[in-house]
């Protein structure tokens, strides 16, 4: 089941059976200062019956400069409102238009004796060390998660999957938040055997629909893709692949493999040092990255096609993308027998494309500092004779700088020069093989 996404416009969603929709419409408001009309507007939301046109109830939300809302409603008439970005939470209304639970979402660093906010029902919060606070953005917790309703005999739940593998679960006709560890286990059944086996379902269907999805990836227009409703598959495909890693579901090694060459929409992304050189940009495809970092982590080792290319700007627009080696036969060797030294091109050349491309913000400054140069890491994957995967992580020197003799009789002049765009190489550093560990894994999915 999904939820519709909603920014100061009126939307509504669906519940799975068609039955029943959850509406949200916004009505225009006066400041009390000014008398005149505000730029934000109040939220009214209602549930009616489809077929009919019956009004279940309608309830106005009682808070105003509102980012996000994303509406969810069971088969039954309950309904779940996310709302606020800044202080996000979500809002559990029966099925008659009565709110039953607010449930703030928060890190822990929230003070846990504030007082809960007056409002109707029950107040919960919950915390999680994932959940962000980005300026500008609001509080970040459900990239890559997953909503759906549950049933356990009479019971009716609200499951949310997050993107980092914790579940959060509302128990609705109780009002209450349920742990993982103290469900029963009616409900303990419909969490995580369940999503694993939508992941499953997922891959099947990009599978049968690979075609019809890689044509509208193609003919996609800015982010969304043509025709749109093919974004579902694809947001879907991307925590179906979570999922997978994070469950270590082995049965989605067959489907893995055939899906290893699919093409996903292509980015480009910004200049990493090691590039520069050339007044660069590099290419690449997520999609075949959560595909071959999912095969890594369940023990299947990919064929080794690309999906990051580095190109060279010749004039002002012209772009030319290096050839690059794939499906290299005993990488794992070659990848160990590089020396401190050796320029960027003549690794490439060697290894072909990195699995990552790290810089020092993604690595707790672990990599050196040295005035005047810059230092990133590559990472190549691959997997041992145990079956485990591993990491080669490269590490890059581009300095701008080369030490010269100062002359003595002119203690004003600099020891160094400024080398030329021809010059200025990036060289390899160091060699560092990586075992791959939680910390390092979930620096690589990028988790919330």
């Amino acid at each position: 089941m999904s939820g519709g996404f909603v920014q100061q416009k009126a939307r509504s969603q669906l519940s799975d059976n068609g039955k029943l929709r959850l509406n949200v419409n916004f009505r225009s408001t006066v400041d009390p200062q000014s008398g005149e009309e505000s730029r934000w507007k109040q939220p009214v939301f209602s549930l009616e019956e489809v077929e009919t046109g019956k009004t279940w109830w309608v309830r106005e939300g009682n808070w105003r400069n509102e980012s996000g809302i994303e509406l969810f409603v069971s088969d039954e008439g309950w309904s779940v409102i996310r709302v606020h970005r800044r202080v996000p939470r979500l809002l559990v209304v029966t099925p008659e238009g009565i709110d039953t639970l607010s449930v703030e979402i928060c890190f822990p660093t929230k003070r846990e004796n504030e007082e809960p906010p007056a409002q109707a029902g029950t107040w919960e919060r919950w915390t999680d060390e994932h959940v962000q606070s980005i300026c500008d953005v609001g509080t970040v917790w459900t990239v890559g998660a997953r909503f759906r309703f549950a049933r356990a005999g009479l019971q009716t739940f609200f499951v949310c999957r997050t993107g980092w593998g914790r579940y959060l679960v509302l128990d609705l006709s109780a009002a209450r938040v349920v742990s993982e560890a103290e469900a029963s286990p009616e409900l303990s059944a419909l969490l995580r055997p369940v999503d694993q086996q939508w992941a499953l379902e997922i891959l099947k269907q990009v599978i049968a629909e690979r075609a019809a999805l890689e044509l509208a990836i193609e003919n996609a227009e800015g982010v969304r893709l043509s025709p749109p409703e093919m974004d579902d598959l694809y947001d879907n495909l991307e925590i179906a692949l979570r999922i997978v890693r994070q469950e270590n579901v082995k049965r989605a090694e067959e489907l893995l493999v055939v899906l290893q060459d699919f093409h996903g929409p292509v980015w480009e992304r910004g200049v990493y040092p090691a590039l520069e050189m050339n007044g660069g940009r590099w290419h690449y495809d997520p999609a075949r990255e959560w595909i071959h970092l999912t095969m890594f982590v369940i023990g299947v080792k990919p064929r080794g096609l690309a999906f990051r290319w580095f190109g060279e700007v010749h004039g002002e627009a012209e772009v030319h993308f290096r050839e690059l080696p794939e499906c290299i036969p005993n990488r794992d060797q070659i990848l160990k027998s590089l020396k401190p030294g050796m320029t960027f091109g003549s690794v490439i050349r060697s290894v072909g494309a990195p699995s990552a491309i790290l810089g020092s913000f993604e690595l707790d400054d672990k990599l050196p500092h040295e005035e005047q140069a810059q230092y990133e890491r590559w990472d190549y994957d691959e997997l041992g004779a145990d079956g485990k995967p591993h990491s080669w992580g490269l590490t890059f020197r581009l300095s701008q700088i080369e030490p010269v003799h100062q002359d003595p009789t002119q203690p004003w002049s600099h020891p160094f020069r400024f080398k030329t765009t021809d010059e200025c190489t990036p060289v390899l550093h160091s060699v560092k093989r990586i075992r791959w560990t939680k910390a390092y894994r979930e620096m690589r999915e990028g988790h919330y």
